[in-house]
């Protein structure tokens, strides 16, 4: 007995491990494909709160929960059937029948009592979540936080998030506290009931002929199968208040899925939806009116060529008529523009504050919505380079040593670094971009002495890094969001020029 038991309990912690593996890897397949991850995080934050909560959290409660009642859920109904049987070959149909009744009306209240614990639940994981954020906000941004010098007024939010979080904690509980109230009255009652039942043969006549001896053995054994019919049932009336607390991580989590569907299926449809494209020649009063002005290099803008790719050189985009707004706004930053972004053509866009040069790269990358046309030059054959890198004024780190970070995303999909990639190439690279000190500081190229590149690189240490990916990577255009807004002018000049040098359009 002792070996089965520790069994089912070791089999019922392999299966949570397992179903949270399932769970949590289907999401995030769903979840870092195309541009889910900032549509739910950036521009769809209100309808779905703290996605990154109900991924780790919210799944791994509701796999430990269902993990833990799953043995009784299954082991309950044979057992009960068992039971059922005994009990009917014992007291008749009334054995089990009253049995049953009184199974029912205690689940009757025991769902009436659970349906606001559902609702709270939910709130409660939401308001945790917003505790939580505000934690890893202030995390980030300590250094902000210390210049700024204003701690009382975080201590203040903080508290605030902590009593919000408390002030629901306190709702549920004096919710579950009914439940818990139910679950233990009729789990008590059970074994009177049974007696109740026992009763009634007895004092119907029943029983008359029988021996006081055999009368008190047929007692016993009647009351035995009842108590523990009842205490069968009871187990599934035990799992009530634990199943209040699983529906509202389930609901959560199934929001979250539901959301991330919907994403992938608008992006299955919208896939192959090229629209053709016509170049028209813009005036350059057009451009200025978008609050834009685009100054060129070598080569004219305007195109008028009818496919991306000519003999002479490439063009990466063509955009036609395009016209955006920021998600949310209905007044547009840009208006009928029309340009082609041309190999051996380095562009660049000035403007004021606000007049949409970054909106510009989120629509090219797809990230925005927009009217009028794009078409973009994808065509990547084997062997060949890389067509197009965006490069943003804050670049992405990952986890990892040195070497990860500096010809990321190579190591995320799986190349051989190390084959592809001579440590002179790379030390060369971080000479050029001023940036030798940092192996030292790092352990070497396989070093991983820092954990959060974030706060331990300088925001200059930081785009340089990431130019030193796009020097590795040679793709043939760099589109740059003020890449070296915290690099030197000196260092900026030799790192645009090491660029220029390697054939990359910028």
């Amino acid at each position: 007995m002792v070996i089965t038991k520790s069994v089912r309990v070791y089999t019922t912690k392999l299966l949570t491990v397992g179903w949270r593996k399932e769970l949590c890897q289907s999401i995030h397949k769903l979840y870092l494909t195309g541009i889910s991850y900032y549509r739910l995080v950036l521009l769809d934050s209100q309808e779905l709160d703290n996605p990154d909560q109900r991924i780790t959290s919210d799944c791994s409660s509701l796999t430990s929960v269902y993990g833990g009642i799953i043995a009784d859920l299954v082991v309950v109904p044979f057992t009960t059937a068992y039971y059922t049987y005994q009990a009917y070959s014992r007291a008749g149909w009334l054995g089990p029948t009253a049995m049953f009744l009184y199974f029912l009306v205690s689940t009757v209240i025991n769902k009436v009592l659970m349906a606001p614990v559902v609702n709270l639940t939910v709130k409660l994981e939401q308001k945790e979540g917003d505790f939580r954020f505000k934690h890893m906000e202030i995390r980030s941004h300590a250094e902000s936080l210390a210049f700024n010098g204003s701690p009382d007024t975080e201590l203040q939010k903080v508290d605030a998030k902590l009593l919000d979080v408390c002030r629901v904690q306190q709702s549920l509980y004096n919710r579950n506290l009914p439940i818990d109230i139910s679950v233990n009255l009729f789990s008590y009652l059970g074994a009177i009931a049974s007696y109740f039942v026992i009763a009634v043969p007895i004092f119907s006549g029943q029983y008359d002929g029988y021996k006081p001896a055999d009368l008190a053995q047929v007692i016993s054994e009647t009351a035995f199968v009842c108590i523990y019919l009842v205490y069968q049932l009871g187990q599934l009336v035990n799992i009530t208040s634990t199943v209040a607390g699983l529906a509202g991580s389930t609901h959560r989590v199934a929001e979250l899925v539901e959301k991330l569907k919907e994403y992938k299926k608008e992006t299955d449809e919208n896939k192959d939806d090229i629209p053709d494209v016509i170049i028209s020649d813009g005036s350059e009063e057009d451009e200025i009116a978008t609050g834009l002005l685009v100054q060129e290099e070598e080569c004219s803008l305007k195109r008028s060529t009818s496919d991306l790719n000519t003999e002479e050189n490439t063009e990466f985009y063509r955009l036609t008529d395009v016209s955006f707004s920021a998600p949310g706004s209905e007044t547009n930053l840009v208006a009928n523009l029309s340009i082609s972004l041309t190999e051996e053509t380095n562009l660049l866009i000035m403007g004021p504050s606000g007049c949409g040069k970054s909106s510009l790269l989120r629509v090219l990358r797809g990230l925005w919505d927009h009217s009028g046309h794009i078409r973009a030059n994808t065509d990547m054959q084997p062997g060949k380079r890389t067509v197009s890198v965006f490069l943003p004024q804050t670049p992405f780190f990952t986890n990892g040593s040195l070497r990860e970070q500096l010809v990321y995303p190579q190591a995320a999909l799986g190349d051989n670094m190390r084959d592809s990639d001579s440590d002179s190439q790379l030390l060369g690279l971080l000479e050029l971009c001023d940036l030798t000190g940092l192996i030292l500081r790092c352990g070497g190229l396989e070093g991983e002495n820092i954990t959060n590149w974030y706060t331990e690189l300088s925001p200059g240490e930081q785009q340089r890094v990431a130019w030193v990916r796009l020097l590795h990577h040679q793709p043939r255009l760099a589109i740059l969001d003020e890449a070296t807004s915290a690099v030197s002018e000196d260092l900026e000049c030799s790192m645009y020029r090491g660029a220029r040098e390697k054939g990359i359009t910028l």
